[in-house]
C-alpha cells in the first residue's frame, strides 16, 4: 500500500525545492507593497490649527447697552467669520509674501490674480468657535505641512 502522509522532512524538500519561486515572490510582494501606494495613493492633507482667545472688553455703558438692545447672533460667530474676511486675508496674503506689502487693497479688488490668491487662502481655512467657550480654531487644510502651520499662525495673528 501506497502512503500518502507527508512528514516535516518532505515539507523542508518542497521548500528547498522551490525556494527561488518563494523568494522571487515575496520579493515581488513586498516591491509592490511599497511601490503601487506612493504612485497612485492620495496626495497626502496637512491640517495646523491655531486657537485665540476672544474676550470682550466691557465697560458700564457697554453692560447697560446691552441690557436695552436685543442682539441677534453671537459675537464668537461674527469673530469666527471677520477671521476669514477680505482684509484678515489679504493681511496673511502680504505676510506671506504673496502680494507686495505696498499693494494698495483697492488695487487687489480690480485684479483677478491677487483676488485668485485672497480665494486660494480663504478657501483653505476653516474658523469654528470651540463648544459653548470663548475660544476660535482657526483651521488651515493645505497639501504643504509648512505652508498650512503658516497660514493658521499668521491668520491667528492677522
Amino acid at each position: 500500500m501506497a502512503q500518502y502522509d507527508l512528514n516535516l522532512f518532505d515539507f523542508w524538500l518542497i521548500i528547498r525545492r522551490r525556494r527561488a519561486t518563494i523568494l522571487f515572490t515575496i520579493v515581488l510582494v513586498a516591491t509592490l507593497t511599497v511601490i503601487i501606494p506612493s504612485l497612485f495613493g492620495p496626495e497626502p492633507i496637512y491640517k495646523a490649527s491655531s486657537r485665540i482667545r476672544y474676550q470682550r472688553s466691557t465697560t458700564v455703558t457697554g453692560l447697560l447697552q446691552e441690557r436695552v438692545v436685543i442682539s441677534e447672533g453671537s459675537d464668537l460667530a461674527t469673530q469666527a467669520e471677520l477671521i476669514r474676511s477680505f482684509p484678515v486675508i489679504e493681511r496673511v496674503a502680504k505676510a506671506l509674501g504673496l502680494i507686495d506689502k505696498t499693494v494698495v487693497s483697492k488695487f487687489i479688488h480690480q485684479s483677478p490674480d491677487l483676488l485668485g490668491i485672497i480665494y486660494e487662502i480663504q478657501g483653505q481655512l476653516e474658523a469654528a468657535q470651540e463648544g459653548t467657550t470663548n475660544i476660535i480654531t482657526i483651521t488651515a487644510t493645505t497639501g504643504d505641512p509648512n505652508l498650512a502651520e503658516r497660514y493658521g499662525t499668521l491668520t491667528a495673528e492677522a
